[in-house]
């Protein structure tokens, strides 16, 4: 854990002294954020085999699929043919370290682009990304990772409206993770308006849902076939999925409540619009925690949504916003440093040079 402390005492002192040197807010968010995610890849890049609970895996993954011809390793691998192609492209060139280093760029650079361009507060943003589950997921799941990474072009072409773009992008996604398909929703999410005329059916029907999600599930697992039963069962009862249930509808609450929908862009309304999604989808999380690997998706763009509201604040609600976005990365720190579970096993750093 002393290197993410360190992370995060370098990310916050960085924040404050350029309020000190009167550096705008704009420009303070977005490199606040670049020294973030530029040391978080970093850590991604010198990570030991032991940091993450499938690296491993992959490890011996890289190392087998190294021996094997281009069409063998295609033809024949567990995972999906984007991931194995990419694996056998990098053997030609390095070792694991490379493999790491590569992939990690992959994942982190949209990420990074996302947040800097698109949210407007660095501090929740920071704090928010690392109770995520993201935060140990880009660390353990390789795979889905590069796939969620792939969510940050999708964004920008359901944003500009760009459909064939889009649904190339979700086809090139699912090449790496067969679960981005849930990424075609991210379209009409974005372009549909959720206004608060809707809440007389958003309430009723997230009631309906939360009361009858045994049954909707089973119906869902029936589709889906009988290994999602049990997969991912390491992540049962340890991941905080029911207090992450309880942030993300005190966020969507707060989302409706403060944002001034005269002042929103439709960006800001298709975000909220993915936060109720992501709301919608965490209430089956704690019945089997392959429904939150479904989430990361979305989960990815609730920072974005909540500091683009707060920029669309009510002026009757700008005090409660204050406090909010002071009160709030702290408490996520603080949850994160002192009650976090270690489910994908990423809390005892280990330098991959050193071990």
């Amino acid at each position: 854990m002393l290197v993410y402390f360190l992370l995060v005492v370098i990310t916050v002192f960085s924040y404050f002294l350029m309020i000190q040197l009167n550096i705008n807010k704009s420009q303070r968010d977005k490199i606040t954020i670049t020294i973030f995610f530029l040391g978080y890849l970093l850590l991604l890049c010198l990570r030991d085999i032991d940091v993450g609970i499938d690296t491993k895996q992959y490890y011996k993954y890289f190392t087998s699929i190294q021996n094997l011809s281009f069409s063998h390793a295609l033809l024949y691998s567990d995972f999906e043919i984007g991931f194995a192609f990419l694996s056998k492209i990098i053997s030609f060139f390095g070792d694991f370290r490379l493999y790491l280093i590569i992939i990690s760029l992959i994942v982190i650079m949209p990420v990074l682009y996302l947040y800097k361009n698109e949210a407007k507060g660095a501090m929740f943003c920071v704090s928010f990304f690392l109770i995520s589950l993201l935060f140990e997921m880009f660390f353990s799941g390789m795979r889905q990772s590069i796939a969620i990474a792939v969510a940050v072009p999708a964004y920008y072409c359901a944003k500009n409206k760009n459909i064939l773009r889009f649904i190339l992008i979700i086809c090139v996604a699912m090449l790496f993770h067969k679960s981005s398909v849930i990424l075609f929703v991210l379209y009409p999410l974005m372009n549909l308006k959720f206004t608060k005329k809707w809440l007389w059916i958003i309430i009723p029907s997230l009631i309906i849902i939360y009361f009858n999600r045994d049954i909707l599930f089973q119906f869902v697992l029936s589709i889906a076939g009988p290994e999602y039963s049990y997969k991912y069962s390491y992540l049962t009862g340890t991941s905080g999925q029911v207090g992450l249930l309880l942030l993300f509808i005190l966020l969507l609450i707060y989302s409706f409540v403060i944002l001034d929908e005269k002042k929103a862009t439709p960006i800001e309304i298709g975000l909220r619009n993915i936060l109720l999604l992501s709301v919608c989808i965490q209430m089956f999380a704690p019945l089997n925690p392959t429904i939150s690997r479904i989430n990361y998706y979305f989960i990815l763009f609730i920072p974005v949504a909540i500091t683009r509201i707060n920029n669309c604040c009510k002026i009757q609600w700008k005090q409660i916003m204050y406090i909010a976005i002071v009160i709030m990365p702290i408490f996520f720190t603080f949850y994160f440093f002192c009650m976090k579970t270690d489910s994908l096993e990423v809390f005892k750093y280990s330098f991959m040079f050193f071990s």
